[in-house]
């Protein structure tokens, strides 16, 4: 099978299905705030490496070039060099690493949706600790996780239009890009963590900026836009009802939710206890909130993350059943965590160290390869 471009996708009206996250790209953004970070010490690809398997391969290599998704996050204060003038620089190194990973991607078949893994939030260097702040120590350095858009942050809503805008104008030539997500998980920590402003209300009242900077170079490619809550599904309806009025001109703006099996609705960490089961049907059910809101609002979705561990009690029966909800409603999913940068013994992960796949991989990998001809639900 020939491997499409994303015109020739979208004409062909086959939109993938199937996706997972590949987040090493975007791991360890304070670094940034403090040095430079390093490829292979402080961030990871899954653009060929000499050193590592090819964890793509793993995944598409024997789907004969059919689509499938990626999420490739990326760090917001790893791509802008800013100017403490108001303005940036694109650095051209880490946009590079970036365009390599797409194109491996897409040599597979793959097209790659490009994550601002943030949480509408940016690293700057601090002198030491903070009381009541995040605060990260590295190397003999601190870095601050400021607020965007608040007063010790040196990145408003306006300035990050201008940086989302030159991000697309470098990848919208790129065959195997799909779209732009355009913050991971916005949402509220506090007062006094936050700098005193509410991260929430200011992601609502400006992510439209967003969508039109982006729509002003890229008319084409899909825009994410992640909900409040960290974008929780199960609180979508009263988290994030107010995102119903974003207008996008190009006609391809999807929603996105994430939501995790577990008592919390994290995973992560929350999976510590061996002995924790899952109670399917209500977990599946955590996402009905979300789709119910898309079908009463006509707008379209995507489950930009879910996962967790296979051994659980439940948990396979959760996985074969959630892609059976998100297949009859036409969602695009993508399952976390795939690729280098984490350990074999990640809750959530779906590979090891060597490439292998790991159980928790069985229901999405039946199914990648498979397309809709428009997302849903429907």
């Amino acid at each position: 099978m020939a491997i499409k471009t994303f015109d020739q996708m979208a004409a062909a009206g086959e939109f993938p299905l199937i996706g997972f996250n590949a987040a090493g790209l975007g791991n360890n953004p304070y670094v940034d705030a403090i040095a430079t970070a390093r490829l292979d010490t402080h961030y990871f690809t899954v653009a060929p490496r000499g050193h590592q398997p090819d964890y793509i391969k793993s995944y598409a290599g024997s789907i004969g070039g059919k689509p499938f998704a990626v999420r490739l996050p990326f760090a917001g204060e790893r791509i802008a060099i800013l100017d403490g003038a108001g303005g940036f620089t694109l650095r051209q190194s880490y946009v590079e690493e970036i365009r390599r990973a797409i194109r491996h991607i897409h040599s597979w078949g793959g097209f790659s949706l490009l994550d601002m893994h943030n949480y509408c939030r940016w690293y700057v260097r601090a002198s030491g600790p903070v009381s009541g702040r995040v605060v990260q120590a590295w190397n003999g350095g601190f870095a601050l996780w400021t607020a965007i858009g608040a007063p010790d942050c040196p990145v408003n809503y306006a300035l990050l239009a201008r940086i989302w805008a030159a991000i697309a104008r470098e990848f919208r030539d790129e065959p195997g890009v799909f779209g732009y997500g355009l913050m991971n998980e916005p949402h509220n920590m506090g007062s006094v963590p936050d700098g005193g402003v509410n991260v929430e209300n200011l992601w609502t009242t400006n992510v439209q900026r967003l969508i039109t900077a982006v729509r002003e170079v890229d008319p084409r490619h899909f825009i994410t836009v992640a909900g409040n809550s960290f974008a929780s599904a199960l609180y979508w309806p009263r988290s994030s009802d107010a995102l119903k009025n974003l207008q996008d001109p190009g006609g391809r703006l999807l929603y996105e939710a994430h939501q995790y099996a577990d008592k919390d609705g994290q995973g992560g960490g929350k999976w510590t206890q061996a002995t924790d089961s899952v109670d399917y049907r209500d977990r599946v059910a955590d996402w009905a909130p979300f789709i119910d809101w898309l079908k009463a609002n006509g707008k379209r979705g995507i489950a930009g993350e879910f996962g967790g561990p296979d051994h659980l009690p439940g948990m396979r029966t959760y996985f074969t059943e959630l892609h059976k909800y998100f297949d009859a409603n036409h969602l695009l999913r993508f399952q976390w965590l795939a690729g280098p940068g984490d350990d074999d013994d990640d809750p959530n992960g779906m590979d090891r160290n060597d490439g292998t796949l790991k159980p928790n991989t069985r229901s999405l990998m039946a199914r990648i390869g498979n397309t809709t001809t428009a997302y849903g639900p429907r």
